[in-house]
C-alpha cells in the first residue's frame, strides 16, 4: 500500500517529545511506510531534531530560528513536489490502521480531483480531539436531528423534522452550517443545500460554511503556494501568534476565506485527531 501523490508534511516547534509520540503512532500503525515522500519542518532546527526525523525516515528541513506556523507551512509547501500535501501538526496522531488510512487518503484525493476541491479535512468527525469547538458552536445554535456518535449505530434520530424550524435555523446561522459535519450523523440530510455526500462516502461543502484549520489538512500544493501563502504575505494581520503570522487568523480577516467560496471536503472516517498530552483514543 503506497500513497504516491501526497507528501506527508509534519510541522513542529519545540515539544519534540510530542513529535516523537506522534511519529511512533504513525510508525506503529504502519502508516509511514505508505508514503513515498515524507518531510518534517522543524522550527529552531537542531542536529537532534534532524536525527529524530531521519530515524523515522523523514527528510528534516527548517531554520535555526522560529518562523512560526506560516513560515513552517510555507517551507513545506515550497519543498513539496507532489500534487498534494498532507499537513499535520506535531500533535495530530493517526487513530486508524494503515489500510484504512490509505483508503481514506486515496478516496479523498479522488474526490478532490473530481470536484476541483483544493482542501480536504482528515480530522476525525467522531474523535476530533482537543481544542475543537465546532461541535459546541453548532449545538448552541441548532437542535440536533441525529447526533453524531463515536459509534454510528448508537446515533438516534428525532422522530419528526420540523421544516419551518430548520429553515429559520439555517437562515439565521448559515455561517455555522459546516460545523454539522462534526455534530450530525448525516449532515447532508440535515443541510442538503450546503453539504452533500460523495460516491466515495466523504462529504463536500464550501469555505463559505467551514473555516480553515492548519492541522489534519489534505491540500493541493499549488493552491497552498499560489493562493494561501500569497494572501498571508500580502495581507498580514495585526494579531500574531508568538510574533508570527498565523494562517488561520489571517485568511478569515474581512471574511476572505468565506468569500473565496472554494469547495472543501471532509473525509469519512477522518483518520487523524488532535492529542497533545493524552494518548490518542482508540478507534
Amino acid at each position: 500500500m503506497t500513497i504516491d501523490d501526497v507528501t506527508l508534511s509534519i510541522l513542529c516547534w519545540r515539544q519534540r517529545d510530542v513529535l516523537c509520540r506522534t511519529l511512533v503512532e504513525f510508525h506503529k500503525r504502519g502508516i509511514l511506510d505508505c508514503f513515498t515522500k515524507k518531510r518534517a519542518f522543524l522550527n529552531e532546527l537542531t542536529d537532534a531534531d534532524r536525527e529524530i526525523a531521519e530515524n523515522f525516515g523523514l527528510e528534516a528541513i527548517g531554520y535555526a530560528t522560529n518562523t512560526g506556523i506560516f513560515g513552517g507551512v510555507k517551507g513545506l509547501a515550497e519543498a513539496c513536489t507532489s500534487e498534494f500535501m498532507l499537513l499535520v501538526e506535531n500533535d495530530c496522531p493517526p487513530i486508524v490502521d494503515a489500510e484504512t488510512f490509505v483508503s481514506v487518503v486515496n478516496r479523498s484525493v479522488d474526490d478532490m480531483r473530481a470536484n476541483d476541491c483544493p482542501v480536504f479535512s482528515l480530522r476525525s468527525r467522531r474523535l476530533p480531539g482537543e481544542k475543537f469547538d465546532r461541535r459546541e458552536r453548532y449545538m448552541r445554535n441548532f437542535q440536533l436531528e441525529q447526533p453524531l456518535a463515536e459509534r454510528p449505530e448508537l446515533a438516534s434520530a428525532r422522530s419528526q423534522s420540523i421544516w419551518l424550524r430548520r429553515l429559520v435555523e439555517d437562515w439565521r446561522k448559515s455561517k455555522l452550517i459546516g460545523c454539522a459535519l462534526y455534530s450530525e450523523e448525516q449532515p447532508c440530510l440535515r443541510h442538503p443545500s450546503v453539504i452533500r455526500k460523495t460516491d466515495n462516502g466523504n462529504f463536500l461543502t464550501s469555505s463559505q460554511y467551514l473555516s480553515w484549520s492548519n492541522n489534519c489538512l489534505l491540500v493541493r500544493a499549488d493552491f497552498m503556494r499560489n493562493v494561501i501563502i500569497p494572501r498571508v504575505r500580502t495581507h498580514p494581520s495585526k494579531v500574531t501568534l508568538n510574533g508570527h503570522q498565523d494562517i488561520e487568523g489571517v485568511i478569515k480577516v474581512e471574511n476572505w476565506w468565506r468569500k473565496l467560496n472554494v469547495p472543501m471536503g471532509q473525509a469519512e472516517p477522518g483518520p487523524l485527531t488532535h492529542a497533545r498530552w493524552a494518548e490518542p483514543p482508540a478507534n
